[in-house]
C-alpha cells in the first residue's frame, strides 16, 4: 500500500479505489489551500515563467509555517536569473502541488540577509543547491538540483526518519561530550560539542551549555595561573597547558588575550580592560557628559553595497545530516599521557637522572590512580595528585638543571610531557 507521498509523486499507476480517494483528499486540500494562498502570507510567483511552485514569501515565513505543520523546509538558494537549471524545476507539477502541503518552499540568494547565515551554517560551495531546513531553522540536509521530482520526493518521504535518525545521533554526541569533560580531556570535548552548538533547538542547547562548562573550566585555570608569581613552575605549566590544549579550537585567541593579560604584573584576567581606567574611589568622578545624538550624515560611514549573489565560498559549515555521521571522539582512557619514557634518564650516567626518573615514575603512578576510572572525586584523589605533582616537579626541576648545563632535545621533550601531566593534575583537582 502506496503512502500519501507515493500516491503525491506517482501518476499512471492503477490505483485501488482506497488510493483514489486518498488522492482526491489531497487534492481537494491543495486546490483550497491554492485559492487562499494569496489572502495567507503563500504566493504563486510566475516571474514570467510557468511556475508551478507555491514560494513563501521569506524564510521566516516558510519556517512559522513549517513548525506549524509539522513539515520541513525546501530552501532553494540561486543566484536569481544566473541559475536557469533551477528553473526547470519551477514546471514541475507534481512538486507544485506538494509544495503546498508536504514542504514549504521558500528561494533567496546566498548573500541576502536571512539566507547568508544557513549558507555559512551549512557550508554551501555552489549554487544552485536546495537546502532542506527543520522547524528550528537548522540546515539538515543539501541536495544538487535534480533531474526529476523523484529525487525531492524521496526526501520528503524519508524525512521523520531521517529527523529521528540525527537526533538520536547528536543526542549521543553531547552525552560522550559529557563524557570527555568529565574524564578531564576539555580539548576533545569542546571540539566534540563546538559542531553542534551553533545551531538551535533543544539538543543544540545542552551542547551548548555542555561547551560553555568547558570554556568556564579553562578561564578558571587561567585566573588560577594569573595568580601565582610571574616565574613560578605552576603558572609557566597551567599556561604551557592551556595553549596546548586550546590550539586549533575556536577558544584558542580568546585564551591568547586570557593569558597576555595575566602575564602583566599590574593587570588581571579577571578584570575587564575597561575597569583599569576607572578612576580610584578616593578620586573624584567627573559626571558623564550628555550624549548627542549622532548625525547619519556627518558620524555614519556610508552603507556598503552588498551583493546579495555572491557566495561564501570559504564558509566551513555542515549540515546536520553531515554532523551526525561524523566519527565519534570516544571518551579518552585514564592511561592516555602516562607512558613517559624514561629510559634516557634510567641509562644516564649522571646520579641525579637516576634520581629525576625514579622521582617522575612515582608521579605516574599517583597520577594514573588519581584519574582511574574507578577513583572518586574527593580528598583521596587530590592527594593523589598532590603527590604526582610534588614528584614531577621535583624530578623535572633535576631534568632542567641538567639541561642548563648541557642542552638536549630529548631531556626537553620529556619535560615537555611531564609540564602537561603537572597541568593535568593541577586541572583535575580543579574539575
Amino acid at each position: 500500500m502506496m503512502n500519501v507521498i507515493d500516491q503525491k509523486f506517482t501518476s499512471g499507476r492503477s490505483l485501488t479505489c482506497t488510493i483514489v480517494g486518498l488522492i482526491a483528499l489531497v487534492c481537494f486540500a491543495a486546490t483550497m489551500h491554492s485559492a487562499s494562498a494569496k489572502e495567507a502570507k503563500r504566493k504563486k510567483d510566475k516571474n514570467g515563467a510557468n511556475d508551478e511552485i507555491q514560494w513563501h514569501d521569506s524564510v521566516p515565513d516558510a519556517l512559522e509555517w513549517a513548525k506549524k505543520n509539522n513539515k520541513p523546509v525546501m530552501l532553494l538558494v540561486w543566484r536569481h536569473k544566473a541559475d536557469i537549471e533551477a528553473k526547470k524545476m519551477f514546471a514541475w507539477q507534481a512538486l507544485g502541488d506538494a509544495s503546498e502541503v508536504m514542504f514549504a518552499a521558500v528561494r533567496g540568494a546566498p548573500g541576502s540577509a536571512t539566507i547568508r547565515p544557513l549558507v555559512q551554517l551549512s557550508g554551501i560551495k555552489s549554487t544552485p543547491c536546495i537546502l532542506w531546513l527543520d522547524a528550528y531553522g537548522n540546515p539538515v540536509k543539501q541536495q544538487p538540483i535534480p533531474d526529476s521530482v523523484n529525487a525531492i520526493a524521496d526526501v520528503i518521504r524519508s524525512w521523520p526518519t531521517l529527523i529521528a535518525g540525527i537526533q538520536n545521533s547528536l543526542k549521543d554526541k553531547v552525552s560522550r561530550g559529557e563524557k570527555l569533560i568529565a574524564k578531564g580531556n576539555l580539548h576533545d570535548a569542546y571540539v566534540e560539542l563546538s559542531s553542534l552548538a551553533a545551531y538551535k533547538g533543544p539538543i543544540a542547547e545542552s551542547a551548548l551549555k555542555a561547551k560553555n562548562k568547558v570554556t568556564e573550566q579553562w578561564t578558571h585555570l587561567a585566573e588560577m595561573a594569573d595568580k601565582q608569581p610571574l616565574d613560578s613552575a605552576m603558572r609557566k605549566n597551567i599556561i604551557s597547558g592551556l595553549t596546548r590544549e586550546t590550539k586549533d579550537t575556536d577558544f584558542e585567541s580568546a585564551m591568547q588575550k586570557l593569558l597576555a593579560v595575566g602575564a602583566k604584573p599590574e593587570a588581571s584576567a579577571t578584570v575587564a580592560v575597561a575597569d583599569a581606567d576607572k578612576p580610584k574611589s578616593s578620586e573624584a568622578v567627573p559626571p558623564e557628559k550628555p550624549v548627542t545624538p549622532m548625525s547619519p550624515e556627518k558620524n555614519n560611514p556610508p552603507a556598503v553595497a552588498v551583493n546579495e549573489d555572491q557566495l561564501d565560498v570559504n564558509a566551513k559549515g555542515k549540515t546536520l545530516a553531515d554532523i551526525s555521521a561524523a566519527p565519534a571522539k570516544l571518551p579518552a582512557s585514564s592511561e592516555s599521557g602516562l607512558k613517559l619514557n624514561l629510559d634516557p634518564l634510567t641509562s644516564d650516567a649522571n646520579p641525579k637522572m637516576k634520581d629525576a626518573a625514579k622521582l617522575l615514575q612515582s608521579g605516574i603512578e599517583a597520577y594514573r590512580q588519581a584519574t582511574a576510572d574507578s577513583m572518586d572525586r574527593g580528598t583521596r584523589r587530590n592527594d593523589l595528585l598532590k603527590s604526582a605533582y610534588e614528584n614531577f616537579n621535583k624530578g623535572s626541576t633535576l631534568v632542567q638543571e641538567a639541561i642548563d648545563q648541557k642542552p638536549d632535545r630529548t631531556l626537553e621533550s620529556i619535560l615537555q610531557d611531564v609540564s602537561m601531566m603537572m597541568y593535568g593534575c593541577l586541572k583535575y583537582q580543579s574539575l
